[in-house]
């Protein structure tokens, strides 16, 4: 076999429910020049027999194994053992376009780009089969699009650029910089200094307008679906932090770095508080490091509302200055959340629903019967023309019908705008308020 010009790598534990079609996608890719490194962690659950059964009829593939259950480690043993001219990752409950890495070379050849990232679509599939996408792009900003950038022209690639998986990099760019993972336990986080040291050094990157990589969701054995990131995101800043870094533009760098600590913190937070209630004691050494950090940069003038604005600001100084209130307010918001959804959920019992409204709060309403196991028959709209289409795979129907095919049905409105004149419409038409529920906000 000829040398390989991209080298895969794929970082796997237990995601036997899943590997196949994540592997179907890479070894099925247009472009063929590939070296695909499947980095195992000990997987149990079968994952690893695939790996194999996938190996012995391709002879691109090569099987590692790491000795430890550390996402950052996998992906550096692949860097270290690589061979081609660039690397990539992808994460083995996710699957990529057959076109992606023909595209991305092409492009990375003809500009001599240090990196080169497509967008990419986050995906759930619910107990139906039917798949849910992320409405739109990741990039807001589409100037961005197919120039060669470094943050010296678009700083903000610091808080937008946060994925390390749907691109390619020049593996020699890589190491000449010493760019390279946390090696902590687990899978959490540890991407994120890699994202900022790449757009640090990077002279020449492209981002392009084209979506090739489908991020999972669903994954509920996910890190990003677990309670307990705070700790990885501790030990990646607290890293970063120890870690000096120097040469030119440094000083954007770290204002840039204590955003995403902003961020990252507060959401996290949010996370202990929506699975657990009040952090306890194990999380309190954390808590305070984050409180501590950001409020030296805050004091000393180097954050201001202006980085974050105002609505971010406000909370952030009272979980720094008064954390019970902030816990207590957040909690408190959560229980009315809460409470408006097990209202909903009585209203509706085991009847089955017609969902009002085929924007993004329909398709927030269809997750939320799919969370609580509740039939979806339909969706409805006020649209003329798109009657008799379909949303997700669900027939859309004209109001009229709400009185006759949908009679046995309750009607969930999810619009926010309209939803005071829908329910108006719906009385008006002979509907009665039992049959009616509304799709909380939040949901």
């Amino acid at each position: 076999m000829s040398k390989p010009l991209i080298t895969v790598i794929l970082p796997s534990l237990n995601v036997k429910k899943y590997i196949r079609e994540c592997m179907d996608s890479v070894i099925g890719q247009s472009f063929r020049e590939l070296e695909i490194l499947c980095i195992d962690a000990g997987s149990t659950d079968g994952t690893l027999e695939i790996l194999e059964e996938y190996a012995l009829s391709d002879q691109r593939i090569r099987i590692i194994h790491s000795e430890v259950k550390s996402y950052g480690k996998q992906i550096n043993m692949g860097f270290e053992l690589a061979e081609g001219k660039y690397v990539a990752i992808v994460e083995t409950d996710d699957y990529i376009d057959l076109s992606m890495y023909e595209k991305l070379y092409a492009i990375a050849e003809e500009n001599q780009l240090d990196f080169v990232k497509a967008d990419f679509r986050g995906f759930r599939v619910l107990r139906s089969g039917t798949v849910i996408y992320d409405e739109g792009r990741v990039w807001g900003d589409r100037e961005v699009y197919g120039k060669i950038l470094s943050v010296i022209e678009f700083p903000k690639l610091y808080l937008r650029d946060v994925n390390i998986w749907k691109g390619i990099y020049r593996r020699d760019f890589l190491i000449k910089n010493a760019i390279k993972l946390n090696e902590t336990s687990g899978a959490a986080f540890q991407d994120i200094g890699f994202c900022l040291l790449l757009l640090l050094h990077a002279k020449r990157g492209m981002y392009v307008d084209d979506l090739f990589y489908y991020y999972r969701r669903d994954n509920e054995d996910s890190s990003s679906n677990k309670p307990y990131g705070l700790r990885f995101a501790y030990q990646e800043f607290r890293k970063l932090l120890d870690d000096p870094v120097t040469g030119k533009n440094v000083e954007l760098f770290y204002h840039y770095l204590y955003i995403r600590m902003i961020h990252v913190f507060m959401g996290e937070y949010e996370k202990l508080l929506r699975y657990g209630g009040k952090p306890g004691e194990e999380f309190r050494e954390m808590i305070g490091w984050f409180q501590e950090k950001l409020g030296v940069e805050i004091g000393r003038g180097k954050i201001t509302e202006k980085d974050i604005g105002k609505a971010v600001w406000d909370e952030l100084c009272l979980l720094i200055g008064n954390e019970d209130a902030y816990a207590e307010r957040r909690l408190d918001a959560k229980r009315r959340r809460d409470e408006e959804e097990q209202k909903l959920l009585n209203k509706i019992g085991r009847d089955r629903v017609v969902v009002f409204g085929c924007g993004y709060r329909g398709r927030d309403a269809l997750l939320f019967c799919d969370r609580y196991e509740i039939e979806t028959a339909a969706f409805c709209d006020n649209d003329i023309s798109r009657w008799g289409d379909e949303f997700y795979g669900y027939r859309i129907c004209a109001p009229a019908e709400l009185l006759e095919s949908y009679s046995d049905a309750k009607i969930l409105i999810s619009t926010n705008k309209y939803g005071q004149a829908v329910r108006e419409q719906l009385e008006e038409m002979g509907i009665c308020g039992e049959r009616i529920a509304v799709l909380p906000s939040g949901s």
